[in-house]
């Protein structure tokens, strides 16, 4: 079956990190993304989309997000369901983060959690009559730790 959801938004504030188990980590956080159309008073409402992200892509989430930057999601919706003290049912749904893309000064830098974990740094918007713009290239070590990579560019 395909589940698949893609998500650009604003962080409602910073992300709240939690221990799962020993040494894993999620982060959990919300996005804020505004309707494509508006109402008739020409106002746009807001959706806040709930996202949970676990060990090395939380550690990413934790290291370079806080409250009102941009990002890009891509992940499943997954439901939780779970009884209450007071014995009500409570469901939720959330999306599981696969690939996140951070923001920055004109930049995008992005982690995906899947092997090779490769982020693109663009430095510099592409003029059609100038080179190709500076790119850095990143790959996360198996301690967590992001290094830069050197990428040749060619003209066009």
């Amino acid at each position: 079956m395909l589940n698949t959801v893609t998500v650009m938004g604003r962080l409602v504030e910073r992300p709240e990190i939690v221990e799962i188990q020993e040494g894993e980590i999620a982060a959990l956080f919300s996005v804020a993304c505004e309707r494509d159309y508006a109402n008739r008073e020409g106002k746009k409402k807001i959706d806040y989309i709930d996202c949970i992200a676990f060990r090395k892509t939380a550690n990413f989430v934790k290291k370079y997000f806080k409250r009102g930057d941009l990002a890009t999601i891509e992940g499943k919706l997954q439901a939780s369901v779970w009884k209450q003290k007071d014995g009500t049912m409570k469901k939720t749904h959330e999306v599981r983060v696969i690939t996140i893309y951070y923001y920055s000064n004109g930049s995008t830098l992005h982690f995906e959690e899947r092997v090779p974990k490769i982020a693109i740094e663009n430095r510099k918007e592409l003029d059609m009559l100038e080179i190709v713009p500076k790119y850095k290239q990143y790959i996360e070590l198996e301690n967590g730790e992001i290094i830069e990579l050197p990428l040749e560019v060619e003209e066009i």
